[in-house]
């Protein structure tokens, strides 16, 4: 495991030898022969190209850590954290990642999440280079980092985007969450394999979205569509170019006091498909 340390020589070197020494076979068992906390000694480490699969990961802090090129297969997660860690990267416009969603108790990890969220903090961002694919929360979309030039006007700060629109699992998460979902649920379709909303739906699922952690969602600038249109994993949907323009797009507002754009919901008939943007920190 590769990463920066503030421990003395001679204690990395003892741990090292105390792990060469055991007779653990397994991820979780090597851990603590070499005596790591993995309530904190794990998070922003260099763990790439590792297989988990059906290995213990139960209250393992892996957040920021890279693991990309990890299979989690049959793993047990419950309890543990991935959010801001490198999952994967975008390459050609296809998300290419680590899947989570392989884990043996993944709809127990979700369901957990929505009983007791955990508040995601404010971490560090520097370590996701653009292209990115990263988690903010089990129940949202995974996101993606993109360049620098795609920013809102003024701000010098990057932009994430969710690499698949809204779909049928977030939307459970938010009708069991949410106060305000019986205002918002009659006005949401399932047009497999997508979700289409009204504007008022998708104003509420965006408010929604923003009390999982300490970001401010909103949905794509209209400018911005046409990256995202490159950058994103589209084509999971057998999307055309039709739904393309069903996606909803805000004004130029503050981040904090934006809208859906009223001009929009005119040429897409009322209903559209949601995307998650928002600044990094």
């Amino acid at each position: 495991m590769i990463g920066r340390t503030n421990r003395p020589e001679s204690e990395i070197t003892r741990r090292i030898n105390s792990i060469r020494a055991s007779t653990e076979m397994t991820f979780r068992g090597l851990l603590k022969a070499g005596e790591f906390d993995i309530r904190s000694e794990l998070r922003f480490r260099n763990l790439s190209g590792l297989s988990f699969a059906g290995e213990d990961l139960r209250g393992i802090d892996f957040r920021g850590a890279n693991l990309v090129g990890c299979s989690f297969e049959g793993a047990r997660i419950e309890g543990a954290r991935f959010e801001h860690a490198r999952l994967g990267r975008i390459e050609s416009g296809k998300a290419v990642k680590s899947d989570l969603t392989k884990a043996a108790d993944w709809n127990d990890y979700v369901q957990a999440n929505m009983a007791h969220h955990y508040q995601c903090d404010l971490l560090p961002e520097q370590h996701l280079p653009d292209w990115t694919v990263f988690m903010d929360s089990p129940l949202l979309p995974l996101m993606a980092v993109l360049p620098n030039k795609i920013k809102p006007p003024g701000s010098k700060a990057r932009i994430a985007t969710s690499i698949t629109i809204v779909e049928a699992d977030h939307c459970h998460a938010f009708a069991a969450m949410c106060e305000r979902s019986n205002e918002a649920l009659p006005e949401i379709s399932l047009a497999m394999p997508r979700l289409e909303m009204t504007s008022r739906a998708a104003q509420i699922f965006i408010t929604w979205a923003r009390t999982l952690g300490a970001f401010h969602y909103r949905a794509p600038f209209a400018d911005e569509n046409e990256l995202l249109m490159i950058a994103v994993d589209l084509d999971r949907s057998n999307s055309s170019n039709l739904f393309d323009r069903r996606m909803w797009a805000a004004e130029r507002h503050s981040i904090n006091d934006w809208k859906l754009s009223d001009g929009y919901s005119a040429s897409i008939g009322g209903y559209g498909s949601v995307r998650l943007v928002r600044e990094l920190a």
